[in-house]
């Protein structure tokens, strides 16, 4: 479940008293499709987590782009859990590691529609039209085993085998199993760490989540879900089809951006977009535009000011609103970042809690407004980051992963590196707090050399790392720190 956050539940508060979300809401109850406009910030994922709560049903939501699915992604994993939230990505021209990562996020978000538990599935136009195989044939094909069961080790590896695992001498990504006398190792495809099958003569004895890098167990649990590799074509009996297509009749769909889907059709031939719109218009759900349309419900909310670190300017703005005994919530990516703005405004009174957000909104109906706090310290590293037109033939990364690796607050260090590797051409270089200093002795006991060098080829498309040297700054002051190794990672 999502953590209570204070803030957002008096946010949701407010929201429910707005003339339009009423007029929302009454649509929602009575079904079919609606139209929704005047739109700001996060405020499609409030909506989201209100239809989603109030209904009971699946939604899927189509965004115009990656960025954007990515945004309601991590918004709606905020609001509601990240157990009820699944990310569909377009395959689009990707290959190796990335194919795979991307067939991963796919088969977990179609073992979440067919689970039978209403979930959130966010996708982008493309990915609405993506091929997928007939769910009957995915869900016969699936391998689930619970402790207890009896099965032959022999018998189970045919299996794994004939729906595309490949054995390994040990696994180290997904489609990967191993097996050393009782121990059956398996990476299933839509599973974040790979699992050890402990066999007692046929009978599962114990499943077990476990880290590939130190081979230490992550938790114990009762069951796993083993999906088949899409590519696999003779286990497919039935027609594949696309996303749109497969969804359970009972779903609702949103379209974030709707009057862009003419656009989106005209650079792919290949697409046609009147039975698109015929193919949403059979399903309940909600159009959302760009502008303000007649017969659409529209919300009067606007972005959140920018504030660009200027804290007398947000300082106006608090005053103005307290004066007009208005309803203010800053919401903090991480604590550290509360800490920190709470210092700085703590003479303002108002409300500032962690509970990350993409973007703040106003909504003068009910006297709110929302603030985030990298939109009034701007810091783009992430967007720097994750804007897929930018490719570099060099690339420095210096004393930054360790902070990842670190606190959870900052990321997780596999997804910031994927991050990088994605911007980088031919080389990076790459250095981070090690296990032998002083400062880190205690917190990264594990990241030694080898195991950075294991940690980025596990990681990214890098296939070769290799030390350079380590630097001379232990001295003086810094007596027992530093002596950081420097590695370079590129592609053979």
């Amino acid at each position: 479940m999502a953590p209570v956050f204070e803030g957002i539940n008096s946010i949701e508060e407010l929201i429910g008293k707005d003339v339009a979300f009423r007029s929302f809401a009454d649509k929602v109850a009575q079904g079919g499709r609606y139209k929704v406009s005047g739109i700001s910030g996060s405020l499609t994922a409030f909506l989201a987590k209100s239809t989603f709560m109030s209904t009971g049903r699946s939604l899927l939501i189509a965004a115009e782009s990656l960025k954007r699915a990515e945004t309601f992604r991590d918004d709606l994993e905020t609001l509601l859990g990240k157990e009820f939230v699944y990310f569909f990505p377009e395959s689009g021209n990707s290959m190796g590691q990335e194919s795979i990562t991307i067939q991963a996020f796919q088969s977990h978000a179609l073992h979440g529609l067919l689970g039978g538990d209403p979930s959130v599935v966010i996708s982008t136009f493309r990915g609405l039209l993506e091929m997928v195989p007939p769910l009957e044939d995915l869900n016969k094909n699936r391998i689930n085993l619970t402790a207890g069961d009896e099965i032959e080790i022999e018998t189970l590896i045919s299996r794994l085998t004939n729906i595309g695992y490949e054995r390994e001498k040990m696994v180290s990504r997904p489609f990967e199993f191993s097996v050393r006398g009782g121990i059956l190792d398996i990476f299933p495809i839509s599973s974040e760490y790979p699992v050890r099958l402990e066999f007692f003569d046929d009978t599962i004895d114990s499943i077990r989540e476990f880290e590939i890098v130190t081979q230490r167990s992550h938790k114990h649990i009762k069951n796993i879900m083993i999906d088949p590799d899409f590519l696999v074509e003779n286990l497919w009996r039935g027609v594949s089809r696309t996303l749109l297509s497969v969804i359970p009749q009972n779903s609702m769909l949103w379209i974030d951006g709707y009057d862009k889907l003419a656009q989106f059709a005209d650079d792919d031939p290949d697409i046609d977009l009147e039975e698109i719109k015929n193919d949403i218009e059979k399903r309940d759900g909600a159009d959302f535009l760009s502008f303000t349309s007649p017969g659409s419900i529209r919300f009067k909310s606007s972005p959140q000011t920018r504030y660009r670190s200027s804290i007398s300017t947000l300082s106006k703005d608090l005053h103005r609103w307290e004066t007009n005994k208005d309803f203010v919530f800053v919401l903090c990516e991480n604590d550290f970042h509360q800490e920190r703005l709470s210092k700085t405004l703590e003479n303002e009174g108002i409300a500032i809690e962690t509970a990350p957000l993409s973007a703040g909104f106003n909504l003068p109906s009910v006297n709110l407004h929302v603030l985030t706090d990298h939109e009034i310290f701007p810091c783009d590293l992430e967007g720097f980051l994750e804007n897929g037109s930018l490719r570099f033939d060099i690339v420095l990364l210096l004393s930054i992963l360790h902070h990842y690796a670190l606190s959870p607050d900052f990321g997780k260090p596999e997804k910031f590196l994927a991050h990088v590797d994605r911007i980088t051409g031919k080389y990076l270089f790459l250095d981070m707090g090690q296990n032998h200093e002083d400062w880190f002795r205690d917190t990264l006991p594990k990241w030694d050399s080898d195991f950075i060098i294991r940690f980025i080829k596990m990681h990214t498309s890098f296939n070769t790392v290799l030390p350079l040297g380590t630097d001379t700054d232990d001295s003086g002051h810094y007596q027992g720190n530093y002596g950081r190794t420097l590695f370079v990672c590129f592609r053979k």
